[in-house]
């Protein structure tokens, strides 16, 4: 397993959520999340980059319904943005 399939991985139970589930909320097949998750080597650098880009909004709306304290929201929330926007770039 490669460092973003454990990232992915590890992301996706902080929030308690099932494969099945993350592939609904992402709007990617319970394939391609299970393909990333064993960190398969033929997946495409290109299509990985664009189907994260499509997880990280449903993190933001899953850190804003959070338990989290408004500073530390803020704080993930930015954090986010800013990944969104450098692979937007």
């Amino acid at each position: 397993m490669n460092r973003l399939s454990a990232r992915v991985k590890s992301l996706r139970r902080q929030f308690n959520m099932t494969q099945e589930e993350l592939s609904v909320k992402s709007g990617v097949g319970l394939r391609f999340v299970r393909d990333l998750e064993q960190g398969k080597s033929t997946l495409r650098l290109d299509k990985v980059i664009g189907k994260y880009a499509k997880l990280l909004p449903e993190m933001k709306k899953l850190i804003d319904i959070s338990f989290l304290n408004d500073e530390l929201k803020d704080k993930y929330v930015r954090l986010i943005a800013e990944r969104i926007d450098r692979l937007m770039e």
